[in-house]
């Protein structure tokens, strides 16, 4: 993938298709520095003038780059940078929902669970149908370990993107934590001195869960 993207690069260095494909191929094999070079040629304008119109606007392609460009820097476990680069986008875009529910992630990643909780919530009253938001919101929940509304929120999320998979990640933990918590029912059950009969159908149930576990992993 790499070679046919920088093929087509140098054939038309300004494709997008190309630059955005190039960027996320690099990403996917830890090549920071290719990302980072990558990532900094695209959308290099902040405004834009569509037509003959005399007045340039802000081009909205620009921050989405730079938001992007920030939050790479968190992958690569530069969470410091990624914040400043972050911070210093929403002082100039504060209602942005995108770069909110970057900021939470950043500040999660950087131990501030009250910061991304805040920063999660803002973005939620922006755009609270966008994908990105959801996700996040159902991330917040694991992370406060609110399992009611983990599963809600993944209830919501299944039905509208099955396949992604960052929702697929987050309902294995859903999962893990149900059979955990049917693990510890059956222990309390079992030592309160049920029938053995009905010891070896919970058994039985623990087994079906556990099973479908391994399944999912």
């Amino acid at each position: 993938a790499l070679e046919a993207y920088s093929d087509i690069l140098k054939a038309d260095a300004r494709n997008s298709e190309a630059q955005w494909g190039l960027f996320y191929a690099q990403v996917e094999i830890n090549d920071w520095t290719g990302a980072y070079e990558t990532i900094r040629s695209i959308e290099p304008e902040p405004f834009r003038r569509l037509g003959r119109e005399p007045v340039p606007r802000p081009n909205a392609d620009w921050l989405f780059a730079r938001t992007t460009e920030a939050q790479v820097r968190s992958w690569a476990e530069e969470h410091a940078e990624a914040w400043e680069r972050l911070t210093a986008l929403s002082d100039k875009a504060p209602a942005d929902a995108r770069l909110r529910t970057a900021l939470a992630a950043v500040a999660s990643a950087r131990g501030w669970p009250r910061r991304a909780q805040q920063e999660i919530l803002i973005a939620a009253s922006l755009a609270e149908d966008d994908r990105g938001v959801q996700i996040e919101l159902a991330e917040s929940a694991l992370r406060r370990r609110n399992w009611d509304e983990l599963r809600q929120r993944l209830k919501s999320l299944a039905a509208s993107y099955p396949n992604d998979s960052s929702v697929k990640r987050l309902q294995r933990e859903a999962a893990l934590q149900d059979g955990y918590e049917l693990r510890v029912e059956l222990n309390v059950r079992d030592e309160s001195g049920r029938s053995e009969e009905h010891t070896s159908e919970l058994q039985s149930r623990q087994y079906l869960v556990c099973r479908l576990l391994l399944e999912k992993k």
